[in-house]
């Protein structure tokens, strides 16, 4: 499966594609190994959504279940992210990444902070 992760290296937030890895569990299908997570909050957003440029306080996975967003990082790298995208935030630091909702449609998601530090 995967992931898009942004992370901080020498003040630029910067993306790149991760492959969560799978293994089979029996009758139930693929598994990754378990993520613990503090919190976890499903997020509406407006389709006019813009969260200007920011970091993240603590890691955190975003999936997108409907809507797009443009995510861009602060090293000009930008994509265009749908239903089923996984991304994994830990740019905690340097100059940030922005989101805005693409499409002209409100963007719902499942956002959950990682106990990670």
């Amino acid at each position: 499966m995967k992931a898009i992760r942004i992370y901080a290296e020498a003040g630029e937030s910067r993306m790149e594609e991760r492959q969560i890895a799978l293994a089979p569990r029996d009758k139930f299908g693929l598994f990754s190994a378990p993520v613990p997570a503090a919190e976890i909050f499903f997020r509406e957003t407006g389709a006019d959504y813009d969260s200007g440029w920011h970091t993240v306080p603590k890691a955190l996975y975003l999936v997108i279940l409907e809507g797009a967003v443009r995510i861009e990082t602060s090293d000009g790298n930008t994509r265009v992210l749908g239903p089923g995208s996984v991304i994994l935030a830990e740019d905690r630091e340097g100059k940030g990444h922005r989101t805005r909702a693409e499409g002209g449609q409100p963007v719902r998601s499942l956002l959950a902070w990682l106990d990670k530090e």
